[in-house]
């Protein structure tokens, strides 16, 4: 008898490269649908935009925009060479995985998509929009969270900057059940990383995440199966984005290490 397939979405910014090696990996899968990939766009988002220029300040925030500018450049020109796959979403459209593009993830029309293609997880990773209680009704969906700390260390927006910037020694990640408040759902599963040979936060999110993605396949598979166990003896502490100044001592603090 032929197993049936665990059939997942996974909803990501637009622009995000943290997704990609998650990605990558539930599509190689032989027993999962990645039935669609949503992106998020913030564009006309000027909130959102306004938001990012005071966690960046303005030369960190143009220039990651050039970079966005080059990566989508290298991919029209040679989209053949998988090599210049290097956003999330350039890894869809190299793939042909079928995806959506959307401005509001807690619209009816997003809400809706999803419900027709009733997929049995709907994975969260990377994305800059909170989830209303709308969004989260359809109780046959498990939706779920990556997040790049050891929960409930370290809820908010910048995990692996607070680490960094308190010199800890280890980190990690954890998969959650999505609920409306921030980072508050029943933990899944987490696995702690040690803290090594990165001095860039781009660098600890990056080996932060292909950690999970060696993992990520186990862990939706075991979902039923809640095989595994959890350590919470961890204290709870929320940060909000580091102000431009701390951004700047954080950079201090890593060159001196190097």
């Amino acid at each position: 008898m032929k197993t049936r397939k665990l059939s997942c979405i996974l909803i990501t910014n637009k622009n995000s490269w943290v997704s990609e090696p998650i990605i990558e990996e539930l599509f190689s899968e032989n027993s999962i649908e990645l039935k669609s990939v949503i992106f998020y766009s913030a564009k006309k988002n000027w909130k959102l935009i306004k938001k990012r220029l005071l966690q960046y300040g303005f030369s960190k925030f143009f220039w990651k925009m050039v970079d966005v500018l080059k990566n989508k450049s290298t991919f029209i020109i040679s989209n053949k060479n998988k090599s210049s796959v290097k956003t999330s979403f350039q890894n869809v459209k190299f793939n042909n995985i079928p995806f959506e593009i959307s401005t509001d993830l807690n619209s009816i029309d997003t809400i809706n998509f999803i419900n027709k293609l009733n997929p049995d997880v709907v994975l969260v990773c990377s994305c800059s929009q909170i989830f209303k209680a709308p969004f989260l009704q359809n109780n046959e969906i498990t939706f779920l969270n990556f997040h790049d700390s050891l929960l409930p260390l370290h809820k908010g927006p910048s995990p692996s900057f607070w680490v960094l910037f308190n010199e800890e020694k280890e980190t990690g990640y954890t998969i959650h059940r999505i609920v409306e408040k921030i980072d508050a759902g029943e933990i899944i599963f987490q696995e702690k990383v040690k803290v090594e040979n990165v001095f860039t936060e781009e660098e600890l999110i990056v080996k932060v995440v292909k950690q999970a993605s060696k993992r990520i396949v186990e862990i939706l598979l075991n979902l039923r199966a809640n095989k595994f166990e959890i350590d919470l003896n961890l204290k709870s502490s929320y940060e909000r984005l580091p102000t431009l100044k701390q951004r700047k001592q954080l950079l201090k603090n890593l060159k001196s290490i190097k």
